[in-house]
């Protein structure tokens, strides 16, 4: 677990919402089937979570806009996915890159850097489940995570 002091919280917040803004203005796509209400909570959610692995690991956070939703969040190769619920799954689209590293983090008061897994490996094991919207994502239950290796070894 890990835990951002209110300060580091409001720059993640803040960031969200210019990379929300910033990213629409450049051209950046909506996501997948996320209901245009939700889009900007999205968006600070997956900064303060890009925030909290950085801090869990030791690395810097850059803070990027990316309109290309294959770009890496963090590194050269990793994608930073963020749940609300205590028991929430990893989420892989179809479309995603198979040799990135796909990172699960729960936010809650404290943030619980789940773990990772190479976007093949959880695509092989993932449950493919259709949404409301018409839209179907993939989700990889925690127990197929692996624990992080010292900090080199995965960028």
């Amino acid at each position: 677990m890990i835990s951002l002091p209110v300060p580091e919280q409001k720059d993640a917040l803040a960031h969200g919402i210019f990379r929300h803004f910033d990213a629409r203005a450049k051209g950046a796509q909506d996501k997948h089937g996320i209901p245009k209400e939700y889009r900007l909570i999205e968006d600070m959610d997956g900064a303060i979570a890009e925030a909290a692995y950085c801090k869990f690991r030791g690395i810097p956070w850059e803070k990027r806009i990316n309109t290309d939703p294959h770009a890496p969040d963090v590194g050269d190769n990793t994608q930073i996915r963020s749940t609300r619920w205590p028991d929430g799954r990893l989420r892989l689209q179809k479309d995603d890159l198979d040799h990135q590293d796909f990172v699960l983090v729960r936010q809650r008061v404290c943030f619980d850097v789940v773990g990772y897994i190479r976007c093949w490996r959880g695509k092989e094991v993932a449950s493919e489940e259709m949404h409301r919207d018409g839209h179907s994502a993939l989700y990889v239950p925690t127990k197929y995570l692996k624990d992080f290796p010292e900090q080199d070894e995965l960028f």
